[in-house]
């Protein structure tokens, strides 16, 4: 070290007197963090104790390789920390060459603890305008739209990446929600696939052409169909149906008759494989969270923000995902059998 270093920050810095003040401030019932809090004072002392620890170490390193240099005054920027905003002092040298650590030369945002903060409000579905408000009401921190940009577009290499993974090499179930001509396109490219659309939907669709005054006997008779023991029994079922209600809803009943080979392909299974995969209501239901999420926003500036948005709802309606799935031992075993082979069970 050189042997005329300045005093630094914490060298000036009275602890006894912070502490009195600190105290003092909290038994008025002043913030501990926040804009004005009490820590802040505390924060910025640390900050720029440890630049001027930097700043003497590059010196000192200067002069060892011989290369001329000296302190050069200071520069000051805000900073934004969990605490609030920070006003640092940061030393220069004259050469230029001094490269902060502790806080980049660019850097406005103390460490990832705010970062943090605003990908979980993001995440929530929050608008850039609702973050800035809640940001300043709750730690009197000013963050400017280009700062949540920039910390939001954080996701953006991590999205990618996410959509490049590999995938597994086999799935045993697939939920697939929304387009008419899924099964003509599966069946094109996964010719060994067996398809089940969604009675669920079905049932939906069909309720939507039965009088009102119809209804509760209508699905009183549909529902012996798609309850039914045995793919035999089912079909006796639908037969009945269309006998008492066919020439009153024909569109109806013709429906069914022509999706019946894909609409009864859960009959083949056991009880347990049925309440799976009869339904997509899961998917359905994911869907519906992931709305919650983007229905708040009137409109978004780019494709990016969409994304952003969506993978964030993703991760959050994840980790709820903590329940293993109902008989799943007893389910893939079966499977196992009904598609011998193709599972590729390990023991």
């Amino acid at each position: 070290m050189t042997q005329n270093r300045k005093k630094s920050s914490l060298d000036t810095f009275n602890f006894e007197s912070f502490q009195e003040e600190a105290i003092a401030k909290l038994q008025s019932g002043q913030s501990l963090t926040g804009k004005g809090g009490v820590l802040t004072p505390l924060i910025k002392q640390l900050i720029e104790a440890s630049l001027e620890g930097e700043i003497e170490h590059h010196l000192d390193t200067c002069q060892d390789t011989g290369a001329p240099n000296r302190r050069n005054g200071k520069s000051s920027k805000t900073i934004q920390s969990a605490s609030g905003p920070v006003e640092i002092n940061t030393p220069r040298d004259r050469a230029g060459s001094f490269e902060p650590e502790i806080i980049k030369k660019r850097q406005t945002v103390l460490n990832e603890s705010l970062d943090n903060k605003i990908l979980g409000l993001y995440g929530l579905g929050m608008s850039y305008q609702d973050i800035r408000n809640h940001m300043n009401e709750m730690y009197g921190t000013e963050v400017s739209q280009g700062l949540l940009t920039k910390i939001t577009d954080k996701l953006l290499p991590v999205i990618t990446e996410w959509r490049n993974r590999p995938l597994e090499s086999v799935y045993p179930i697939v939920f697939l929600d929304g387009l008419k001509g899924f099964p003509e396109a599966i069946k094109a490219s996964f010719p060994k696939t067996e398809i089940q659309l969604c009675v669920v939907h079905q049932i939906r669709h069909s309720i939507k052409y039965i009088a009102s005054k119809d209804q509760k006997e209508f699905m009183f008779d549909l529902k012996k169909v798609y309850k039914a023991e045995t793919k035999d029994l089912a079909e006796h079922k639908l037969l009945e149906l269309d006998e008492k209600w066919g020439e009153k809803y024909p569109m109806v009943l013709r429906s069914w008759q022509n999706k019946w080979d894909e609409l009864s392909a859960y009959f083949k299974y056991s009880a347990e494989i049925r309440r799976l995969v009869y339904t997509t209501n899961s998917i359905e239901g994911f869907h519906r969270q992931v709305r919650k999420f983007t229905k708040s926003k009137g409109a978004f500036t780019s494709e990016n923000a969409l994304v952003k948005l969506i993978y964030s709802a993703y991760e959050r309606i994840k980790s709820k995902w903590n329940q293993p799935m109902p008989n799943w031992a007893l389910i893939i075993s079966q499977l196992d059998i009904y598609f011998e082979g193709r599972l590729k069970i390990q023991l």
